[in-house]
């Protein structure tokens, strides 16, 4: 049962004739339809707003599409956006390493001259600590030096290969062996490599294995410390320090298509690739 009640009956007053006249136009247009539910009772009523004053909503249906669309596009955007991020933060720690790499070749030998070993030259452990305190530690601002033969990594082998195979160079400080493990401020890592094994064979035939010196010492840059993934090309940068001609250098900068196929197969030239491109990590990076 329906029947139209103006909106001045609500008021109290009485009816007022809607016949023929535009006031009552605009009131029967303003009036409010009243429904009464047979099945709620007399009493309940549901009142039907003027258009004016209806309000939308989305349907369900509709939302969930809407919620579907924005995941994949976030899906799509969100890896890409991260992944340049990532390499941003690479390009700044590699350059800040090599900097500092460059400071410490560069204020050592203003400070003390050439390096005073023959490369080839048999040492020692005690000769090794000697060269490191006096040419690499007073360079490196706040360093924490790890003890000897403590595994930082938790392991003696951390590193890895483009391909995930181990990298069998051991990551610890031993003097003896020719290797110092130390952490800067900034959380950055380096891996010293004093030293050569070089076989020689005495009148009889019998080989041994000796440490020798190696001017070009070999320097494992982790710019993230004991962070993972510490994989080479990716977190873990090979550099050469030169100290007959007092430069540091990239690992195969001799070899501009070695390093570029090195780095895709196994990751050691990566530091010559990225200087080489000006320093950026292009599209063909092994990434």
């Amino acid at each position: 049962m329906e029947r139209i009640i103006n909106k001045f009956e609500f008021g109290g007053g009485g009816t007022v004739s809607s016949a023929g006249s535009k006031d009552a136009k605009r009131q029967r247009s303003e009036a409010s339809i009243v429904k009464i539910s047979p099945l709620s009772g007399e009493g309940a009523t549901q009142v039907a707003l003027p258009y004016k004053q209806r309000r939308f909503a989305f349907t369900l249906a509709e939302v969930l599409i809407t919620l579907g669309i924005i995941g994949v596009v976030a899906a799509i955007i969100i890896p890409s956006i991260i992944q340049s991020y990532d390499k941003s933060q690479t390009i700044t720690k590699l350059k800040k390493a090599y900097s500092v790499l460059g400071q410490v070749v560069t204020k050592s030998f203003a400070d003390n001259g050439p390096v005073n070993f023959v490369a080839g030259e048999t040492v020692n452990g005690a000769d090794v600590e000697q060269f490191f305190q006096t040419y690499w530690l007073p360079y490196f601002n706040g360093a924490v030096v790890s003890q000897d033969r403590i595994y930082p990594y938790g392991n003696v082998t951390p590193y890895k290969y483009v391909d995930n195979s181990v990298v069998s160079t051991g990551v610890y400080t031993s003097f003896g062996e020719g290797r110092v493990y130390l952490t800067t401020p900034d959380g950055i890592s380096y891996l010293i490599i004093f030293i050569d094994w070089k076989d020689v064979t005495d009148e009889n035939g019998n080989t041994t294995s000796i440490l020798t010196y190696n001017s070009m010492q070999k320097v494992y840059v982790d710019i993230n410390g004991t962070k993972r993934p510490n994989r080479l090309g990716k977190d873990v940068f090979i550099f050469l320090i030169d100290f007959n001609s007092n430069v540091v250098r990239s690992w195969s900068y001799d070899s501009l298509a070695f390093a570029e196929n090195n780095c895709k197969t196994k990751g050691e030239s990566c530091s010559t690739k990225i200087i080489t491109d000006g320093w950026q990590i292009k599209y063909d990076y092994p990434w």
